[in-house]
This record gives structure tokens, C-alpha cells and sequence, in this order.
């Protein structure tokens, strides 16, 4: 169970209603994008895996018109919306090859953005698939063996060492922007 269909993941997988939630928003155009400088950003493409949700998306050209000189961009404040509800909004670094994205008139990016979902608000689900039954996560209607359980204490102790380095990481990155 754990790690769904990669027999080496160590991961608590979305329940199958869960995954339908995300594909159907994809599939009724209903996601969007927002950086809180650039503006909203063009979703080229929407992957819904079983414990993410892939967005490709662009950035530029039409939101560096005014940059005529090359500008260094560490970060993007991105939100994602669907179905006027905020569903994501994280400051998120950007890089190419090591180095800050240089923006300027004429550029353009194309990017991916990976969220790793634990769970999705069952309000939004119920508003997706209306009529829905039985909605849980997997991790919550799933018995687990003791070894299992263990294991998930385990990855949700290392979520948090990520989200921390994370935010540690970040911190540096805005010191250098400013």
C-alpha cells in the first residue's frame, strides 16, 4: 500500500476519488496559476500522479515587456486557484543551473511545479464529484500493519525535516534578493 505502484515508493498514496478531484479540474480548465509579481501563468499541462499534482506551466514573454535590461529572479510567489478557492500558495526558489532565472523582454520559461498532496479539502471534492461516498484519504481508511504505521511516522517525520530545510533554504534565497 504504501508507495501504491512504485514497489520501491515510501509514500501514502491520494485515494482513487482524490485523483479524479484533480483531473477533473484539469479537465474543465479550471485551474490558475498566479505569480504575485508576473501575474497569472499560462497551465500548458496538468499531471496527476498518485501523490502529486504536476503543473507545467510558462513564464514570460508578456510579463517582461517593461524589462529591458536582464533581471534576476530567485523566486516566484505562486498561487494555484480552482473553483474560487485557494488550493496552494507557496513561495517557491526558481533557478537555471545553479543561477537566478535572468528575465527580460523577449524570454520566456517553461516550468513544472510539483505538489505532493497529503489531502484535499472535502468541500472541494463533494463540489467536483458531487454525490461522492465514503470520502477519506487513503491514509485514514486504511488498516495498516504495526510495521506500516511505523513506517508512515517515519515519512511524516521526514515531510517535516523537508518542509523545515525548505524554509530554511528560502530564507537565504530572499537575504539575496534583497
Amino acid at each position: 500500500m504504501l508507495g501504491a505502484k512504485n514497489p520501491r515508493g515510501l509514500y501514502v498514496p491520494m485515494s482513487p476519488t482524490e485523483m479524479e478531484t484533480l483531473a477533473r479540474l484539469w479537465e474543465t480548465r479550471s485551474y490558475q496559476l498566479r505569480d504575485a509579481r508576473f501575474g497569472f501563468l499560462p497551465i500548458v499541462d496538468v499531471i496527476v500522479g498518485d501523490k502529486r499534482l504536476g503543473l507545467i506551466f510558462e513564464v514570460g514573454p508578456k510579463c517582461f515587456e517593461g524589462l529591458e535590461v536582464p533581471v534576476p529572479v530567485y523566486t516566484l510567489d505562486l498561487t494555484l486557484r480552482a473553483l474560487n478557492r485557494t488550493l496552494f500558495t507557496k513561495t517557491m526558489m526558481v533557478s537555471n543551473e545553479g543561477q537566478p532565472l535572468m528575465v527580460c523582454k523577449g524570454v520566456h520559461f517553461g516550468l513544472q511545479l510539483d505538489i505532493a498532496i497529503d489531502t484535499i479539502n472535502p468541500e472541494l471534492v463533494r463540489e467536483v464529484i458531487p454525490h461522492v461516498n465514503g470520502l477519506t484519504t487513503r491514509l485514514g481508511n486504511t488498516k495498516y500493519t504495526p510495521h506500516e504505521a511505523k513506517l508512515i511516522q517515519s515519512i511524516e517525520k521526514g515531510n517535516s525535516l523537508v518542509r523545515e530545510l525548505d524554509r530554511q533554504n528560502l530564507q537565504k534565497v530572499k537575504t539575496r534578493e534583497t
